[in-house]
């Protein structure tokens, strides 16, 4: 897998984490139930590829929410929304209870599959940066890092287009 070194994804697969005793190095995740299972197996395969391919010191929770969109704090409507525990560095997380927590909406009717997964790729970026102590970055300046992890996996994955419809 080629990918450039100052991807924030690859800044952190190269970085020595330590290992701390009970806490998971995942992607842990759950579903709304009206989300169709085939959808859901999607989305099984993208986490276990990145879980596969990138580090995750601490676990990262994702809730994939039946929606087309969430609401941020400041009312605005988003594609994902991630809390950090605010007086932890994420690489000081010891317990569970401190995990980040992210939800992103998943709802298909108005969305592309390759969109919802953009969504869903910039939100594990973000949590990169805050791993990385970059959290007070703008997400937006790291759009090349989301692409390019998205175009990874559409070259590993190798659907068909309409997969991504």
């Amino acid at each position: 897998m080629n990918i450039r070194s100052q991807n924030v994804w690859q800044q952190v697969n190269t970085k020595d984490w330590p290992v701390r005793p009970g806490m998971r190095r995942e992607i842990d995740f759950g579903f709304d139930r009206e989300i169709p299972e085939d959808d859901r197996e999607r989305y099984r395969t993208f986490f276990a590829w990145a879980e596969e391919h990138f580090t995750f010191p601490v676990t990262l929770w994702i809730d994939l929410r039946y929606r087309h969109y969430l609401l941020s704090p400041e009312r605005r409507q988003v594609g994902y929304n991630i809390y950090f525990h605010p007086d932890i560095p994420l690489q000081d997380v010891t317990d569970e209870k401190d995990i980040p927590v992210a939800d992103v909406p998943v709802r298909r009717e108005k969305w592309r599959f390759d969109e919802i997964l953009y969504s869903l790729i910039e939100c594990i970026t973000e949590y990169h940066l805050r791993l990385l102590g970059l959290g007070d970055k703008d997400i937006n300046n790291y759009s090349a890092d989301t692409q390019e992890i998205l175009d990874l996996y559409q070259e590993y994955l190798g659907a068909e287009a309409a997969y991504w419809d």
